[in-house]
């Protein structure tokens, strides 16, 4: 499902032209970011109890009419406050399709084809990120408010689609009625367990290290560097194709040496390259820098979904849920610590805070073991 990643990057490259557009502050515009990711965070919690107990279908679709209405108001808006509204309606709408989504393939793939499914899905997603960019930077040129238009346009086709195919589930792909956990439920069993807390906590710094810093980069790219929308909205695609390549490779390199041993590769080559994108001299070896970034950060989260799939056996729903709700905790954090930095500073010190971020991950992966038989049905 490639339309959550895809609303959530297309503002990012656009973020110059907003401000121009709209008259607006720096704090105004990078907190764009903030109105996608802070409702799609904290609704993560209720999200999946809501599709359980009445409808996956019903939600999804749902979700889908919701990023159709938003995307149409956020291309009618006409001043900065409509847009970050239009923005959080957004974010909503993501916590109500992507993770169900997710959810759904669980129930309808077998076992043993399981795991190439989300393979698939993650690339999708992926190519969301890849594609949001170059989208963006393609319309900043002509008319920004068009990527909107064109987004009502493909979430009110998905609505449509979702409805019929939801129909045509048979019974063993429905969700369980009968459950009666709870978003925060969830969550505090979830941080009792020693192990899951740690790749919560290593989660987040990796979404408020080189994850949470797209929105930097377009500024940096289109102020100092002088780069127009179109060839920055390529540099942050750099970083998506970078992550699709490199993803399966780091997947294979996890079975092979083990998940700690990739993640502290990938960690290491993150913020190394996060660090010198501080002292890039032009826009050649910046590119150059973000997109083995972007390669190395695939490496660490391959090892970083590994280990969170595997912390708690018994209850992986669960546990992938609140992992997710620290890691995109990470990057709606990310502008209230970033946007004042930038605005002090400029942007290398937010690079070399973002690559300390990063290495701070560390901390977690060498206090982190992996559970036992006897550990496993915890929580």
């Amino acid at each position: 499902m490639f339309i959550g990643p895809l609303m959530g990057g297309v503002t990012n490259v656009l973020l110059p032209v907003l401000r121009d557009d709209f008259t607006a502050t720096l704090g105004q515009v990078t907190a764009v970011v903030s109105a996608y990711m802070v409702p799609f965070v904290l609704l993560q919690l209720v999200s999946g109890t809501i599709a359980d107990r009445y409808s996956r279908g019903g939600t999804v679709t749902g979700g889908c009419a919701a990023f159709a209405a938003s995307s149409a108001l956020a291309a009618g808006a006409p001043n900065i406050e409509i847009f970050l509204a239009a923005r959080v309606v957004q974010g909503a709408a993501n916590a109500f399709v992507t993770p169900i989504i997710m959810a759904t393939l669980g129930d309808v793939v077998p076992a043993p084809r399981l795991g190439r499914a989300l393979g698939v899905f993650t690339t999708v997603n992926t190519a969301g990120l890849l594609l949001a960019p170059l989208l963006g930077g393609a319309f900043a040129e002509t008319n920004w408010r068009l990527v909107y238009v064109l987004l009502t346009a493909v979430c009110s086709a998905l609505a449509a689609y979702y409805a019929w195919w939801y129909r045509r589930l048979p019974a063993s792909g429905q969700p369980d009625k009968g459950s009666e956990s709870t978003g925060l439920a969830m969550l505090v069993r979830g941080l009792a367990n020693r192990r899951l807390a740690l790749l919560c906590a290593a989660g987040w710094l990796g979404y408020a290290g080189i994850n949470g810093i797209p929105f930097i980069v377009a500024l940096h790219l289109e102020a100092p560097l002088q780069l127009g929308a179109a060839q920055s909205g390529a540099v942050l695609a750099g970083f998506g194709l970078a992550g699709m390549l490199a993803a399966p490779w780091g997947g294979r390199a996890a079975d092979r040496w083990g998940r700690r041993t990739v993640v502290a590769t990938g960690t290491l080559g993150t913020a190394l390259c996060t660090v010198l994108l501080g002292a890039a001299p032009g826009p050649w070896s910046f590119a150059v820098g973000y997109l083995v970034a972007g390669g190395a950060a695939a490496f660490m989260w391959s090892g970083l979904h590994t280990m969170a799939v595997e912390a708690l056996p018994a209850q992986r729903g669960g546990a992938s849920s609140v992992y997710n709700t620290f890691r995109f905790a990470g990057a709606a954090c990310a502008p209230v610590l970033y946007t004042p930095l930038y605005a002090a500073t400029g942007a290398a010190p937010v690079f070399w805070a973002a690559a300390g971020a990063s290495l701070l991950i560390l901390v977690p992966m060498s206090w982190h073991s992996p559970a036992t038989a006897e550990q496993q049905a915890e929580i």
